[in-house]
């Protein structure tokens, strides 16, 4: 094979795992630790980490695409010969995109934005806005991990 295509494709993993890892973490780790923790470290994490964990996201999500749309343009017919499995990987992969900006990163800035404003103010009480917007960054990263573990598992199946 190639050399260039190999590190093409090498990049391509890093990144979608990168993606992969950090919708996992959020799910699995980051999500469940915050339940329990007190409402002054709830805030000073989500003003501190959340808008650098989104821009790490964000920017797993744009490598995977462009590296994507690269392989795809470097081997059609290694595309065309996967067929359907890489056609309906590439979909859950933009699905995956699209809840992540239409929902999850939306959901924790806006959180970051809230637990600051709580914070500056003193106020003791987490609003129910923030507890809305907790929710719905669960389940987008929910969802995205399991679609990004889906397309994983059609990445093995075809080869690729």
């Amino acid at each position: 094979m190639d050399p260039v295509l190999i590190a093409l494709l090498s990049v391509h993993l890093l990144l979608a795992l990168g993606w992969l890892g950090g919708e996992l973490m959020t799910a699995f780790v980051i999500g469940p630790g915050l339940q329990q923790m007190s409402l002054q470290s709830k805030r000073e994490f989500f003003v501190k980490v959340t808008p650098r964990a989104v821009r790490y996201v964000k920017w797993m999500i744009v490598g995977t695409g462009v590296t994507g749309f690269l392989l795809a343009f470097v081997t059609p017919s290694k595309l065309a010969a996967s067929g359907v499995a890489v056609s309906a990987g590439i979909v859950l992969a933009l699905i995956a995109a699209a809840i992540e900006v239409v929902v999850t990163s939306p959901s924790f800035k806006k959180i970051a934005s809230l637990a600051d404003a709580l914070q500056k103010s003193g106020q003791q009480t987490p609003s129910q806005e923030m507890a809305t917007h907790e929710k719905r960054a669960r389940w987008g990263s929910l969802a995205d991990t399991g679609l990004l573990v889906a397309v994983l598992v059609l990445m093995v199946i075809t080869g690729l």
